[in-house]
């Protein structure tokens, strides 16, 4: 997950916390104009939720590799992209009315936040030239309204769900990375913040030091604990390379949950670099 116009003690309690493991890349050439801001298209991917097609363009590439960090993919994967420091990077979708393959709709995401609706204006803004079960290929043309697009498409149809981790499965305590995630967890709502300094990624180090430098180390300090569960169980995860997934049992809220913590390995040392729950 990555920050959209947030404080910097908020960016950092997200990004400290936030088989076909990793899609193909598909290609899309073209344009976008979002509030004055015109970019080449660098990325983009079809969807089908159900039976709704989307087609997303961005600004930056997305981030593939994190899709299955939680073992599904879904939309609010489609918010980040490759470069952390593209946290502001713009997106728009394009609905696709099923019976006819017309525009149904849009959504963007700005630094703003994000936001849509239908603009009659743009009916014959899209022409399919290609859509069946696997893939969908045409222009995009939106002129006269808030928006700007002219692109041009040819993608594979990527499904809303389940999708399966890289990789080989962690011992049931979750072997190094569990060790590393328990004790950033502890460190956190202990208070010791030089436990979190210690054992925090270099990035996430230097927003703590910002925070304390700024007078806002309470602050940070309570929005951590906040979003961070309290793990009552590790039950195992999955490892590739530099990267692991270690699975939990917790609390939040008072309130029982499961969750999934994704770690780095840097220089021989595993970093936390999201945690996401479920109930």
């Amino acid at each position: 997950m990555k920050c959209m116009n947030l404080s910097r003690v908020t960016c950092f309690v997200l990004l400290a916390l936030g088989g076909n493991a990793v899609l193909a890349k598909s290609g899309a050439t073209g344009t976008v104009t979002i509030d004055g801001v015109s970019w080449p298209v660098a990325d983009a991917v079809a969807t089908l939720d159900g039976e709704d097609l989307q087609i997303v363009f961005g600004q930056k590439t997305f981030d593939r590799s994190a899709w299955a960090d939680d073992g599904k993919f879904g939309t609010f994967d489609l918010w980040d992209f490759v470069d952390n420091e593209a946290r502001d990077a713009q997106s728009l979708t394009i609905d696709i009315d099923e019976e006819d393959g017309s525009y149904g709709g849009h959504n963007v995401k700005t630094a703003a936040g994000g936001g849509g609706g239908f603009d009659s204006s743009y009916d014959e803004s899209v022409t399919l030239t290609t859509r069946d079960e696997k893939r969908v290929a045409g222009t995009i043309k939106l002129v006269g309204g808030d928006l700007g697009a002219e692109v041009s498409f040819d993608l594979a149809i990527e499904k809303f769900g389940p999708l399966a981790r890289a990789g080989t499965p962690l011992p049931a305590d979750g072997g190094e990375p569990g060790k590393a995630l328990k004790a950033t967890v502890d460190a956190t709502h202990s208070g010791d913040i030089e436990q979190m300094l210690a054992i925090s990624h270099p990035s996430n180090r230097k927003e703590i030091e910002a925070a304390k430098a700024a007078g806002e180390l309470e602050q940070m300090l309570k929005m951590a604990q906040l979003f961070t569960p309290k793990i009552s169980k590790i039950t195992g995860g999955s490892i590739d390379g530099d990267k692991a997934w270690v699975e939990f049992d917790g609390d939040q809220d008072g309130h029982a949950m499961q969750g999934t913590a994704t770690l780095t390995r840097t220089e021989g040392k595993w970093y936390v670099k999201g945690i996401s729950s479920r109930n």
